[in-house]
């Protein structure tokens, strides 16, 4: 299923990347993966409904930051551009060999110059942003987050969320994102 929130087609929309001209803010998940390959765009499947779900939260805590509700409004990426999962490449994630070679790293690079704000979206999506800005190779002024990856079973495996609903799991994981970036 589509989501009505994106566009289908839209320029610089890749099974790995959204860009947006003129964002001040990127979201940096994994990979993509089969859902992505499908649908033409990153965030997709139940990952991306959440994600679309957690973008309102975010912009009426900090809409100085978070200008809009919409996820055309930014840009999405991952930290390894190639699709995996298991029927395709036997696997779901990059190495992280992969993931901080030079090519790689230049590439990730070139699609957050000008982003003044990443938010990386799970433990495995770090390795290359946290790379970059160890090298600055980040605009100075770059804030970084590093929340929980959005897909279910993580937002469903926090210990402290359990007995939430999934859009009190949502709120949290967007309050926590606000407090890594400060105010």
């Amino acid at each position: 299923m589509q989501n009505s929130l994106f566009e289908v087609g839209s320029i610089g929309a890749k099974p790995h990347l959204q860009s947006c001209a003129g964002a001040q803010v990127a979201f940096v998940f994994s990979c993509p993966g089969q859902k992505e390959e499908l649908l033409g765009h990153p965030c997709a499947g139940a990952t991306g409904r959440n994600l679309d779900a957690a973008l309102p939260k975010l912009h009426a805590l900090l809409p100085s930051v978070f200008t809009s509700p919409i996820r055309r409004n930014y840009v999405l990426t991952n930290s390894w551009p190639h699709i995996e999962y298991a029927a395709k490449t036997g696997r779901s994630e990059a190495t992280a060999l992969e993931v901080l070679s030079p090519d790689n790293l230049h590439r990730l690079e070139s699609e957050l110059a000008g982003i003044t704000t990443i938010l990386i979206c799970g433990q495995k999506a770090k390795h290359a942003v946290v790379e970059l800005q160890a090298k600055k190779r980040l605009l100075p002024q770059t804030k970084v987050a590093i929340a929980m990856h959005l897909s279910p079973l993580a937002v469903n495996s926090h210990v402290a969320w359990r007995g939430k609903s999934g859009d009190e799991r949502l709120t949290l994981w967007a309050a926590d994102v606000v407090r890594q970036l400060g105010t």
